[in-house]
């Protein structure tokens, strides 16, 4: 399908278009956690409970498999984690993935950067698709068991965030530097500041990362390129009562 395409070809080849930024990892989980794209290490399975899979599945409308992270709150989540050593530019790098989460009730932890010891860092926020905590949300409702294209781009101490290539919010922030010892991001695995508790299974359809900062237009042309579906307009959501300054308010747990 689409993801597995654009894991041989890279993004922006396909689309014809140039980018500063550098596609070093692309992980689109065909029966495998290696990269289609040389150099980059493998991802490495965190299993809680002995359960994770990869299941073939349906993905944007077409098909596709994907690796399924089955684990319990607390000491037992699953999810995979990435040494990004040598990788990207820990202040500027760009972060895309295909996800889709199992339970949507409360906090869930999408990535981390601080070695899983801090409560900081890119979440689902309950009411709204994703969130840099504890700095700023977006305004897109999530729902249980559905595919999003989430990218994250970090850069000059700031993040932005995007749903299926709509912008969600942007603000300063160093969170989401990868600052520690190890260099290791770590994908829907929570945190022992919240003892592991804001954990849901999930299904990975695609995780790729950049080095350097994706710009807006190359990411909404990533997200149709994926066959994400297009996310309502600001004013739409207006309508729905969601205020445009949830954009910038910080969050509380």
């Amino acid at each position: 399908m689409k993801l597995q395409h654009l894991a041989l070809c890279g993004v922006l080849a396909c689309a014809g278009l140039t980018q500063a930024a550098d596609e070093k990892a692309a992980y689109d989980f065909g029966h495998t956690l290696s990269s289609s794209i040389a150099g980059a290490p493998d991802l490495v399975a965190v299993d809680g409970i002995n359960q994770n899979q990869y299941e073939d599945t349906t993905v944007f409308g077409a098909a596709h498999t994907v690796y399924a992270s089955y684990g319990t709150a607390g000491t037992q989540n699953s999810g995979v984690t990435l040494d990004t050593t040598g990788l990207v530019d820990p202040h500027s790098y760009s972060l895309e993935m295909v996800v889709s989460l199992n339970d949507v009730d409360g906090w869930r932890k999408l990535a981390d950067v601080s070695d899983l010891v801090s409560d900081a860092g890119y979440y689902y926020d309950p009411g709204h698709l994703q969130s840099v905590f504890p700095v700023v949300s977006g305004t897109t409702v999530l729902s249980a068991n559905t595919y999003y294209y989430l990218a994250l781009v970090v850069n000059a101490d700031s993040v932005t965030g995007y749903v299926n290539g709509h912008l969600e919010f942007s603000a300063p922030t160093t969170v989401m530097n990868i600052d520690t010892a190890d260099m290791v991001m770590s994908f829907m695995l929570d945190d022992s500041d919240t003892s592991g508790g804001e954990y849901t299974d999930s299904k990975l359809g695609a995780i790729h990362l950049w080095d350097g900062a994706l710009t807006g237009d190359e990411v909404a042309q990533h997200s149709r390129d994926f066959g994400a579906p297009a996310v309502p307009e600001p004013a739409s959501l207006l309508t729905l009562g969601v205020g445009a300054v949830v954009l910038l308010r910080r969050r509380r747990k």
